[in-house]
């Protein structure tokens, strides 16, 4: 192959690569923020398919996420692509966070109490002994509040996506014309 490594990294290493990449995440944010701007489509077409990736982060279906946020991009019209890099906002870092936030939130929605040691108040800590018996009501729980949440974050992330893309263009595109000179398009 052209681009494989000399030496096969050890497991270890490519686990802990998985939860902390080698150059960080703030590279892999300034990676994703290029990627999505680079494409040569309309901002709202861009922040549509970023904000269907976010949204799609917050549902429970692990696993899924991406052919999730594709179709859901497709379907309302956004780009595929910005949305398979809006699932990065579910990540090792946030799915804790996430899904504590969704299980509370879907608990209040449906009106069910929470399972008893299934959180602990202390922290976003989750007890696995205690959803052994009970997957179907979490789910739900977590698929209801995931909705809601995803809805929420979906739009302030298209919004702010749709802000950034706007001024990056607008910034462009007067340092592309020279000064001095009128806009003849």
């Amino acid at each position: 192959m052209l681009f494989r490594r000399r030496k096969k990294l050890e497991l270890k290493t490519q686990l802990l690569t998985l939860l902390w990449p080698q150059g960080g995440w703030k590279r892999v944010a300034l990676y994703s923020w290029h990627r999505i701007r680079r494409l040569r489509v309309s901002p709202h077409a861009i922040s549509l398919g970023v904000a269907c990736g976010v949204f799609v982060s917050f549902t429970p279906f692990l696993g899924f996420h991406f052919v999730l946020a594709g179709a859901c991009a497709w379907l309302l019209g956004g780009n595929i692509i910005a949305s398979l890099i809006g699932t990065i906002a579910g990540n090792p870092i946030t799915f804790p966070l996430i899904w504590v936030a969704s299980y509370k939130v879907g608990t209040l929605l449906l009106g069910q109490a929470m399972l008893p040691g299934f959180i602990d108040p202390a922290g976003p800590e989750i007890n696995w002994d205690a959803i052994s018996g009970s997957v179907t009501p979490v789910l739900k729980a977590m698929l209801a509040g995931g909705t809601l949440l995803g809805l929420v974050v979906g739009v302030i992330s298209y919004g702010l996506c749709r802000w950034a893309l706007e001024v990056h263009r607008a910034r462009s595109l007067r340092k592309s014309t020279p000064t001095g000179m009128p806009d003849r398009s």
